[in-house]
């Protein structure tokens, strides 16, 4: 996705390229992928990014410094994407330069929600035009300049695929999104996708708006995943874009998903649910009985047997050939773990234990050992909650026996 001709004989142009999803994935090109040239479009002013109220001023910097760092140039233009003009004379004007635009990513949205009875020409209008307009100028002019595009990146969402009338008029911008990647794949043979994304913890439309992504949270079981899971998944998708353009990710907790079963709102969903949760049991059992020594559970283990059972769960996804190659206090990263190695580990984890480390700590640089110490921690308390609630319990169950039983010395005996 990103060769030699897009990353330095060319120029990666991103609408919305201000916004935090534009800025963060910016900082991860440059960076991860080596990226010298970036245009960012936004209709705020390089003066306005600077200032203090900016809500995304912190990784502004942070992508001012990374370019700086890395010898990366970065450009700010003032243009409305929703505007042909605009966006055709950028292009054209780019095309007439040694570094022509090679990739288009498409981040520019708006975000309104309202009920279907609430809703008015004026606020469908505002909704649609970033996505619906922005990405058809963005494809006319491409095409009218005759740029070669090495990607024609579009950001979707996953409340696309969701029952969600609120959002109904951004959903029906993610939807033309979808149509237009299917179009230039099929239809014109050109690059393409649109992407459905998950909240992407960090970054983006869940990050800025809190009470969204709780609400998706709690009614979906889906999980926030981190941008750079995110950003290296796109690589993969865009090697199959041919095949699929239009993919989806999110992260869900399928065994919740599972029991929440009855509360699905879609029969696609409740299909898919119902094939990954058999899928990852399966999947599960197949790495858990290769790598442990007995069929003692977790609950029973001992600090230094939990960590032996994460570290050769790790060497196995890492395809090592020595389980003790595999040091138990360096990051997972450190280790040379990917993020969809990392998320393996995180669905291993959470079917073994039941417990879920969330997947940001994983990718930031936990250790097998702080792993396991967090896992022992909670087990420990559960089996000391379970101990006071049992005694409990039985004390309550001997009090109403003495009730019942004027002699029961032998039986409370029992009991005990």
């Amino acid at each position: 996705m990103f060769p030699s001709d897009v990353c330095h004989q060319g120029t990666i142009l991103i609408s919305g390229g201000c916004g935090g999803l534009g800025l963060t994935m910016s900082r991860w090109m440059i960076e991860e992928r080596g990226v010298k040239r970036l245009m960012l479009m936004s209709r705020r002013t390089l003066s306005q990014l600077d200032q203090l109220d900016n809500s995304e001023y912190k990784e502004w910097l942070r992508l001012q410094r990374a370019a700086k760092e890395h010898g990366a140039r970065l450009d700010v233009v003032q243009a409305d994407v929703t505007k042909f003009e605009h966006v055709r004379d950028l292009i054209q004007k780019l095309g007439q330069t040694p570094y022509p635009i090679r990739g288009i990513i498409h981040c520019a949205a708006v975000q309104e929600d309202r009920s279907l009875a609430k809703l008015t020409e004026e606020n469908i209008t505002r909704i649609k035009k970033p996505k619906i307009c922005g990405a058809w100028n963005l494809h006319r002019a491409s095409q009218l300049a005759g740029t070669p595009l090495h990607f024609f990146l579009l950001f979707s969402s996953i409340r696309n695929h969701l029952i969600d009338l609120g959002s109904s008029s951004y959903n029906a911008g993610n939807q033309f999104l979808d149509i237009l990647a299917q179009y230039r794949v099929k239809q014109l043979h050109l690059p393409a996708l649109s992407i459905s994304l998950p909240a992407v913890s960090g970054a983006g439309m869940f990050h800025r708006q809190r009470d969204m992504l709780t609400s998706l949270q709690c009614t979906t079981e889906f999980e926030s995943v981190p941008t750079v899971a995110v950003f290296e998944l796109i690589e993969r998708f865009y090697v199959d874009q041919n095949n699929c353009p239009c993919p989806i990710i999110f992260a869900a907790n399928w065994q919740k998903l599972y029991e929440n079963y009855p509360n699905l709102v879609t029969h696609q969903l409740r299909k898919l649910v119902i094939k990954q949760y058999t899928v990852m049991n399966d999947s599960a059992t197949s790495i858990f009985s290769s790598t442990r020594p007995d069929t003692t559970s977790f609950v029973d283990m001992s600090l230094e047997i939990i960590i032996q059972r994460i570290q050769m769960t790790v060497a196995r996804l890492l395809t090592a050939k020595n389980v003790d190659d595999i040091s138990v206090d360096r990051s997972l990263i450190s280790l040379g773990m990917d993020s969809l190695a990392v998320v393996s580990l995180y669905n291993w984890l959470g079917q073994e234990t039941n417990i879920f480390i969330p997947l940001s700590d994983l990718l930031k640089g936990i250790s097998i050992r702080a792993m396991a110490e967090h896992v022992h921690r909670k087990f420990t308390a559960n089996k000391q909650t379970n101990i006071a609630s049992n005694v409990t319990e039985r004390k309550s169950l001997v009090d109403s026996i003495k009730k019942m039983i004027p002699n029961s010395s032998t039986a409370c005996f029992a009991l005990a």
